[in-house]
């Protein structure tokens, strides 16, 4: 049995394990996302997340420097303290940027290899990027700032002791990996099988087992996407990225923005071509070509129809998921939005996000944070390719192909924007570009 130090010993202490749903296969690895504090660890699938009170004042981290960098208290009001490990000793440099791009804040420190920490002082109100960087080792984080002081923002150095949060065990017995919580806070949990990925998101109020009930979705570029059940329907959790049509086929990659807007076949790209950066976030962009050929999900899935996407969006309204709690009208953009933080490797490095909106209940801002990502679904605004080939809207526009024609130059799509408290619909020219989430048959 593990031992719990004192000061973590409190009433709203949870202890997590993680299993496959009934005989199905062990859990490889499985990813945290806080998503009211922005935070986030990935831990073994035997190890036990044990959920400490973020009021504790003991910042957590895991022994994995790829797992980023910890702020608490977040959101912020006066100053906050972050945390981060290095694996090895080097000159440092350390950026705060607001959600424009802008430079608000940077120092350069020589560090040795451990747990570091430095004071945030002055925030005023908003959303910080921090972005670390030591040599090849580099991490990133957010900060929601509710301060008043007009982005006059210092780092202070304080190298405290570390907090150590894992723990070797016999090796009968599974490890201990601790994260900060608080009461309300919604996980989202993305557990990883070889084959098959589960994405399950819930507001803790008791010790249990998380239980991931996998469905395979891979490929022919053996790419394995998380799925995740929303009322009877099952979704890719993350953008289709395939290079390949379920037979093996390879998709057309098309560049020239002209030989795009002429195109009467099957094609797809990068959002601007650019494969090493947009990838792994956006997927990729597919024109309505490629969708009719029927074959462009893994085997057993599909391109979701109009009435598919009809029906999830009336689930959602139906049962408590727009942003108001009302059952009526379309509400549901917040809880289909992630709310993850990505960081483009750009110079100087520009924030992948929702653009900042004021308008209430959208993705483009942090209000009605229960709601927030409540389904699970991930939306990111991966941005188009435009009829006419050109890219646009990375930042602010999420959409997706509906396998539904309209008419012989025009197809139905579904979408999610920032500024956009709804899922909306519409339809456009066969040959513009979007992303594709495809659903099980």
């Amino acid at each position: 049995m593990t031992t719990v130090p004192a000061i973590c010993m409190q009433a709203q202490d949870y202890y997590l394990t993680f299993a496959g749903a009934g005989s199905g296969p062990a859990v490889s690895t499985v990813k945290v996302e806080n998503v009211n504090k922005g935070t986030e660890i990935t831990i073994n699938g035997t190890d036990i997340l044990h959920l400490i009170p973020a009021t504790t004042g003991v910042e957590l981290m895991t022994d994995n420097p790829e797992d980023g960098i910890r702020f608490l208290p977040n959101p912020v009001t006066d100053n906050s303290r972050m945390q981060f490990k290095l694996p090895s000793p080097g000159n440092t440099v350390i950026t705060i940027i607001d959600i424009t791009g802008r430079e608000i804040a940077a120092r350069n420190d020589f560090l040795a290899e451990g747990v570091h920490t430095y004071r945030i002082d002055g925030a005023g109100k908003g959303i910080y990027f921090v972005l670390v960087n030591s040599g090849k080792y580099s991490v990133r984080g957010r900060l929601v700032s509710n301060g008043f002081n007009n982005d006059r923002i210092n780092l202070v150095y304080e190298n405290t002791a570390p907090a150590v949060i894992r723990k070797n065990e016999p090796e009968d017995s599974k490890g201990e990996v601790m994260m900060g919580y608080s009461d309300g806070d919604r996980l989202k949990f993305t557990g990883m099988t070889e084959n098959a990925g589960t994405v399950i998101t819930e507001v803790i109020t008791a010790n249990k087992t998380v239980t991931f009930d996998f469905v395979p979705c891979k490929d022919k570029d053996n790419n394995v996407y998380p799925a995740v059940k929303i009322g009877t329907q099952v979704w890719m959790g993350t953008n289709l990225k395939t290079t390949k049509f379920n037979d093996g086929t390879a998709i057309p990659y098309v560049t020239d923005d002209y030989a795009w807007y002429q195109l009467r076949d099957p094609a797809f790209c990068w959002f601007s071509h650019d494969e090493a950066k947009y990838r792994n976030i956006c997927g990729g962009i597919y024109n309505y070509y490629a969708v009719a050929t029927g074959n462009l999900c893994p085997t057993g899935w599909k391109v979701p129809s109009y009435n598919d996407w009809r029906d999830l969006e009336q689930y959602l309204i139906a049962n408590g998921y727009n942003y108001d709690g009302t059952k009526s009208d379309n509400k549901i953009g917040k809880s289909l939005a992630s709310t993850a933080m990505i960081a483009l490797v750009l110079v100087p490095p520009v924030p992948f996000t929702w653009e900042a909106t004021t308008y209430t209940g959208t993705p483009g801002n942090t209000d009605f944070p229960p709601k927030r990502n409540s389904t699970g679904f991930s939306a990111l605004p991966a941005g188009l390719r435009g009829a006419s080939g050109n890219f646009m809207n990375l930042g602010i526009t999420g959409p997706w192909w509906s396998s539904t024609s309209e008419t012989m130059t025009f197809a139905w799509y579904r979408w999610v924007q920032n500024a956009n408290e709804g899922l909306s619909t519409s339809s456009t020219y066969k040959w513009g570009g979007f992303g594709v989430r495809c659903i099980k048959e």
